[in-house]
């Protein structure tokens, strides 16, 4: 049985990453950010959006070298 993709609050525990760092690059509000972290997905949010491209870029950071194209499937859009 496939795994649940992680949340917003778990992605950002597991890259190290405070509440306020997090609202702090995706500017927005630490206040939407504890919002968007107990699961509300609004149908079109601009911070949602910039919330999931500070973790994709922390993410991809935090990559090995050596990591394949074979795994960036395993993180697909937290959104979903």
């Amino acid at each position: 049985m496939p795994s649940a993709p992680p949340t917003i609050r778990e992605r950002r525990e597991a890259l190290g990453l405070t509440r306020e760092q997090l609202a702090h690059e995706a500017t927005c509000s630490y206040a939407m950010l504890r919002v968007l972290e107990g699961g509300y997905r609004p149908e079109r949010s601009p911070a949602l959006d910039r919330v999931l491209s500070v973790l994709r870029v922390h993410e991809a950071a935090s990559k090995p070298a050596y990591a394949t194209a074979d795994d960036s499937h395993r993180q697909d859009d937290l959104a979903a």
